[in-house]
Formats: C-alpha cells, structure tokens, sequence
C-alpha cells in the first residue's frame, strides 16, 4: 500500500513548506495549496486521505474549502487549524463537516484521523 496523501492548504509559505516537511517526516505523501481555491482544485485531482487547512485565506478561506469539500462525495478527513478563530467558527466548521459524515458508519477518514492525530483520537473515544 502507498503512503496515505496529506493536501495541506495554506497561504503564508514558510507554515506551508514547514507543515508538509513535518507531515513527510511522519511518513505521509504531502502535497500543499496556497489558497481554498488551489486546495479545492488539488483535492478534486489529487484525492488525499486528509486535508489540513487554514481558516484565513485569499480567494478561499477554509471554511468555504470545508463546505465545498461536504458537498462532495468524498471519504478525507478535514482540519482546520488558526490563530484568529472564534468558538462560533470553530462550531459553524464542525456542524459542516459532521452534517456530512452523520450518514456514514465507520469512515475512511475518520480511520485516516485517527492514524494521524492518535492522541485526540484517544481522547474522544
């Protein structure tokens, strides 16, 4: 089996380079976006397991990539990670996000989260 694909989108160079260097070093296959709009594009093409975004970003931010990623039938965990959320943001993107998955039983993505973040899967289990 291949190395699970990690898409990372990102708008400031230096967290996006850093971020997928970490992810390689843990043994994914990463692959990065400047922007939603760049991001979506690369999902659409690319089909990674999980795709880690920003929330700020030019053209597209994160939670319209996450709403237009829920419309889509697809099977990739989603993360959002910022420093200018809010707790509304941050229920807004869960509710896209789990609207979605409600449906599904025991998802690939959810499988994909919890090889790649085990310690907040622990958590909520």
């Amino acid at each position: 089996m291949g190395q699970e694909r990690v898409l990372i989108v990102e708008d400031e160079e230096n967290e996006r380079t850093g971020l997928a260097e970490l992810v390689t070093a843990w043994g994914y296959r990463a692959e990065t976006a400047k922007d939603g709009a760049e991001g979506l594009e690369k999902a659409g093409s690319w089909s990674p397991s999980i795709v880690i975004t920003d929330m700020k970003m030019p053209r597209m931010g994160g939670l319209e990539l996450l709403e237009r990623l829920a419309t889509d039938a697809n099977t990739m965990a989603v993360v959002v990670v910022t420093a200018q959320g809010t707790i509304d943001t941050a229920v807004q993107a869960m509710r896209m996000r789990l609207h979605h998955q409600t449906h599904r039983h025991q998802s690939a993505a959810h499988d994909s989260a919890k090889r790649f973040c085990p310690a907040w899967h622990a958590d909520r289990t």
